[in-house]
């Protein structure tokens, strides 16, 4: 920037841009579509290898003499540069020269610029090294020079416009003049900036407007000050919150849009805040959702069964709940872009009469509503699971598993199914899918055979563009296990994966694959081995983590499949395994795997052990106990849904000792005496005919897979056998 105009040059001077300013402007006014005629340019002026060699040289104004046909603007530039006119003083210059600042400092900078909501660079610095008492923000691996150095390049301004960061200029619009820094736009282009915001992040601006109309209708009350004031003056408290609108893309199982999706949610940290201020006691927030080994067995048992299906949504699940008129009120005023957004004042306040997305018990007093209906209709809740309905009258057979406002209904005739939802319709307004393709994240593939193929497509997209291939420079060999290259002995770590890496970032990449186990458990030892890191992640945790995406990225169709079983009774089959002395801290690793005989494995679960054990047995034995407490939670429920089961359920372990000291009452009585309260329970199981343990080979355990880090070649069979692919569709049983 120069005393009297903008000039935007490549560096090897392909291209100049000038904007001049007004006489008497103090600001800089530059185009709204300056960064999308400088990316036209960049198109066609590529970044070479003597433009990159420049941008390590000062840069330095041409003196243009004549004016030359390569530029588009250089007449004007030529004009300002004559011969004996003082060059102009260079304020500042925007160019590739950012590049310099190493990336990883780049990224922290703009992450934690992203996360202070686009703060200015003065209140950045003071928020991580103040001048006076603790810094507000901590370990975010940022000093004030590096943020100084990044915005020397890139000012506030150019990221607002460069990468479209939603609410910035408008949050800077409600800060105080002496705490942001001053545009570089003039008034009328802020505002037109401000409106081309809202245009291109609220693309979808009818969904808000519609989730609006739905508040307004339902749960929002105009109230005034005066009303407020007389609310108090006759005893009553209210609590005043914001109300922020979000929006989301709806994506259908393959990928492709669905809808625009708004939701209307207040805040309900302010909430919080406000009461724990005023001494006053917070509400229950428990809301149940459906255990996974729950919801797994009822899609067996459909299966075996074969079951008729359909899934439920109820729209606007929260906005169905009314507030209790006998505690303090909820008033919110909206967020002062969305009212300007909406065309509402924004000193205009509601109070609310129903509940909201937001607030801390919202979840609990819809699931209390949703229960309530449910058994006001002759549908009875588990006592095992809070969040599993059924009813059994008649021929009818129907369970109902819900998970939060989703519900996923499995009967033995369609007419029962239609009966619920028109049930249902009296209460809620829902919509319904009778072909149950989804839920949940996870979709559901049948064959003709009735057999369940679980897969999780939207959410490997979306994996596999956050995170690009590895380039490791070798050539790729093909992946037989998601575990990356077996570190030889003695190696040492480098610096490089001595380096912290970013933990939200970390937490994130983990978080992702955490779910995908729904659909692919072989990964799950390893997504439990990047867990134990979670606390302080380094780069050679993280490239463990890339490196399970990496395998998925090899095997994006497979996915776990639910089998029929091919015999007529229905009988448990287990399979279990522990590690001794796996983990730093000295402790275990428990894996099982629980199928049908017959047929396949329904729930697959791999973890560390909460406590320390003292021999491989001791080991075992904690694994045996926890799948022990797993199976009698289903066969509970069996009894419960008055599924006929033939017991015991088979377990099957690998270690010898352990068949030996639960089956032999005498058996290492003095080296067992300090874990003898386990041993003694799962004796009691067997006693009581639910439970029987027999050997297995070690090669044929397939929950090996699931304790250790196998990269020979036991993996693949293994974990076909997990899954049930087509290869070895039946578990190698003995």
């Amino acid at each position: 920037m120069t005393n009297t105009e903008t000039i935007i040059a490549d560096v090897l001077n392909r291209y100049v841009l000038r904007y001049p300013r007004e006489p008497g402007n103090k600001d800089y006014p530059v185009p709204l579509d300056v960064l999308h005629r400088i990316s036209e340019l960049r198109k066609q002026y590529p970044l070479t290898n003597t433009a990159q060699a420049a941008m390590r040289e000062p840069y330095k104004i041409p003196r243009l003499t004549q004016p030359s046909s390569r530029f588009r603007y250089s007449r004007c530039l030529s004009a300002l540069l004559s011969a004996g006119r003082v060059t102009p003083q260079l304020f500042h210059v925007r160019s590739g020269r950012l590049r310099t600042i190493p990336r990883t400092v780049l990224a922290r900078v703009l992450r934690l610029h992203k996360r202070m909501g686009y703060a200015p660079e003065d209140v950045m610095c003071m928020a991580v090294e103040p001048k006076k008492g603790k810094p507000l923000w901590r370990n975010t691996k940022v000093t004030a020079k590096e943020i100084r150095t990044v915005f020397q390049w890139e000012p506030c301004l150019i990221c607002v416009l460069a990468k479209r960061r939603k609410e910035g200029t408008m949050k800077w619009k409600t800060l105080k003049k002496n705490k942001r820094r001053k545009l570089r736009l003039s008034e009328e282009d802020e505002k037109k900036l401000i409106q081309q915001e809202i245009r291109s992040e609220w693309e979808n601006l009818e969904a808000i407007r519609s989730e609006w109309e739905n508040l307004r209708k339902k749960t929002l009350v105009p109230v005034s000050k005066q009303e407020l004031e007389q609310y108090v003056s006759n005893g009553g408290d209210y609590e005043k919150i914001g109300l922020t609108m979000k929006t989301k893309m709806k994506l259908k199982p393959d990928g492709t849009l669905d809808k625009f999706k708004g939701r209307g949610a207040g805040r309900g940290d302010q909430w919080v805040r406000q009461r724990i201020k005023k001494g006053k006691p917070l509400p229950k927030t428990f809301s149940p959702t459906v255990k996974p080994l729950t919801f797994a067995w009822i899609q067996q048992l459909a299966i075996v069964k074969k079951l008729y299906r359909s899934t439920s949504d109820v729209k606007l699940a929260y906005l169905n709940c009314i507030y209790p008129d006998d505690i303090d009120w909820i008033v919110v005023y909206l967020e002062p872009w969305i009212a300007d957004a909406l065309g509402i004042e924004r000193d205009q306040l509601f109070r609310v009469r129903r509940y909201i997305y937001g607030l801390p018990e919202a979840g609990r007093a819809f699931y209390e509503l949703f229960k309530s209906k449910l058994e006001e209709e002759g549908y009875t809740m588990s006592a095992m699971d809070p969040c599993l309905f059924y009813r059994i009258q008649g021929d009818e057979e129907t369970y109902i598993v819900i998970f939060v406002d989703d519900s996923f209904v499995y009967s033995n005739r369609k007419e029962y199914i239609r009966e619920y939802e028109h049930r249902m319709r009296t209460h809620f307004e829902i919509t319904t899918d009778p072909e149950a393709e989804s839920f949940l994240g996870v979709t559901f593939t049948y064959d003709e055979e009735g057999n369940c193929k679980l897969g999780q497509k939207k959410l490997l997209t979306k994996l596999f563009n956050e995170n690009p291939p590895l380039n490791t420079g070798k050539r790729r060999r093909p992946l037989t296990h998601p575990y990356g290259p077996a570190p030889t002995h003695g190696e040492e770590p480098t610096e490089e994966d001595k380096q912290a890496v970013d933990i939200t970032l970390y937490l994130r990449l983990l978080g992702l694959l955490m779910y995908l186990t729904k659909s692919r458990p072989e990964i799950s030892t390893a997504v439990s081995f990047g867990a134990t890191n979670s606390h302080n992640p380094l780069q050679c945790h993280y490239k463990e983590l890339l490196h399970v995406v990496e395998f998925l990225r090899a095997t994006p169709d497979d996915g776990l499949i639910i089998r029929v079983s091919q015999d007529s009774r229905i009988q448990f089959y287990c399979q279990v395994d522990a590690s001794y002395l796996l983990h730093k801290d000295s402790k275990g690793h428990t894996g099982y795997a629980i199928g049908l005989t017959g047929g396949g494995y329904f729930y697959i679960r791999s973890s560390k052990q909460a406590l320390v054990s003292t021999s491989s047995t001791h080991a075992e034995m904690r694994a045996i106990y926890t799948l022990v407490k797993d199976l009698l939670f289903i066969i509970y429920i069996c009894h419960e849904l008055r599924v006929e089961l033939q017991l015991p359920a088979l377990i099957f372990e690998d270690n010898s000792a352990v068949v030996t000291v639960t089956t032999e009452e005498n058996a290492y009585a003095k080296k067992c005496k300090h874990f003898l309260m386990v041993i003694n329970y799962v004796r009691e199981q067997i006693n009581l005919g639910l439970i029987k343990i027999d050997k297995i080979a070690g090669t044929k355990n397939n929950a090996d897979l699931l304790t250790k880090k196998l990269r020979d070649g036991t993996f693949l069979p293994k974990r076909n056998a997990l899954l049930g692919l087509p290869a070895q569709s039946k578990m190698d049983q003995p």
